[in-house]
């Protein structure tokens, strides 16, 4: 019966620029977290001996780089990024053979991942044909038989 109000701070207000080393920090580590997850993946063992709860793990680290990802600029190298999701990918196929919840959070992994990679890909092509439609118009010579529609 009560309201429900939004609480946004239990510290009160936190000092000026306090928030943004402190979100920095929080990343890194979230960061460094998730590729450690990745690195036990490399471990020279085998997967399918791990329990469930690596499933998690596994899952968490992806969130995390699936998340980097989609954010990351078109520009910045993604393919060490690119690799830790695959081996999380591959992780979780080869240990749903022993527990069906990494089937679902493979299939889920991979469904977001080819979303983020065709969103990605689409906003480069829109980016090139922009460029290309933008530059100076090519005419051609009506001797050729060809001319382009400047309108």
């Amino acid at each position: 019966s009560l309201a429900v109000q939004p609480i946004t701070s239990c510290t009160g207000q936190p000092p000026p620029g306090f928030g943004s080393r402190t979100e920095n920090v929080h990343k890194f580590k979230t960061e460094q977290a998730a590729s450690n997850i990745t690195q036990l993946i490399a471990l020279p063992t085998t997967l399918i001996r791990h329990t469930h709860f690596f499933i998690c793990a596994i899952t968490l680290a992806s969130i995390v780089h699936l998340s980097l990802w989609a954010g990351s600029s078109l520009t910045d190298p993604d393919h060490d990024l690119k690799e830790q999701i695959r081996m999380e990918s591959g992780a979780l196929k080869t240990i749903a053979g022993i527990w069906p919840s990494a089937k679902m959070v493979f299939d889920q992994v991979t469904k977001v991942a080819q979303r983020i990679h065709m969103s990605r890909k689409g906003v480069v092509e829109e980016v090139l044909w922009h460029d290309y439609m933008d530059a100076d118009v090519i005419w051609s010579r009506p001797e050729d038989g060809l001319s382009i529609d400047a309108s």
